[in-house]
């Protein structure tokens, strides 16, 4: 690509929360192995993460319309709860998912394809991590749906039926 041209001519909200994140984690990451003793020869990222950070509390984040999006905005939201657009964006998403998700097509799933459905159940499986929450038992009977047709995206299937090692703080159990 030589970024001669734009490719897609809408900015993506999430693209701000994925960079944001993304940044973030780096950073944590490198926070944790410096107190390991390994020694810290990477720049700050505080001051991308800042500026993100900006661009998040001054822009309104649009609620991602297809699956994969809003399942990847929960999953992130579940990272950082307390922060307005996570509340915001997880708020809105949940509330589509409900709709869209297992309202309308809870005997036929909602992207008609299994790893959309895969992927939707394990953003909003990290994001509520309450298998008593009638919006997870009802994701369950979606998977059990697609188990009983012959998973085909077996590692996708596995991580929506135990999404854990994707959840934060996941690492912190096997301690």
């Amino acid at each position: 690509m030589d970024m001669q041209r734009v490719l897609i001519a809408r900015d993506e909200n999430l693209n701000d929360v994925i960079g944001y994140f993304m940044y973030k984690l780096l950073q944590d990451t490198v926070e944790h192995f410096t107190q390991r003793g390994t020694p810290n020869n990477s720049p700050s990222l505080d001051a991308e993460i800042q500026q993100y950070d900006r661009i998040m509390s001054t822009h309104v984040i649009d609620i991602p319309e297809n699956p994969l999006d809003l399942s990847m905005s929960l999953w992130l939201s579940h990272f950082d709860r307390s922060a307005a657009w996570s509340r915001n964006l997880s708020e809105a998403g949940l509330f589509a998912v409900c709709d869209n998700f297992l309202n309308k097509h809870s005997s036929t799933s909602w992207g008609r394809s299994q790893f959309r459905d895969y992927f939707a159940c394990l953003g909003i499986k990290c994001y509520l991590n309450d298998p008593n929450e009638p919006l997870q038992m009802g994701l369950e009977a979606i998977l059990d749906k697609w188990e009983d047709s012959g998973p085909t995206y077996l590692a996708m299937f596995a991580a929506a039926l135990i999404p854990g090692a994707f959840r934060k703080g996941f690492l912190d159990e096997w301690k």
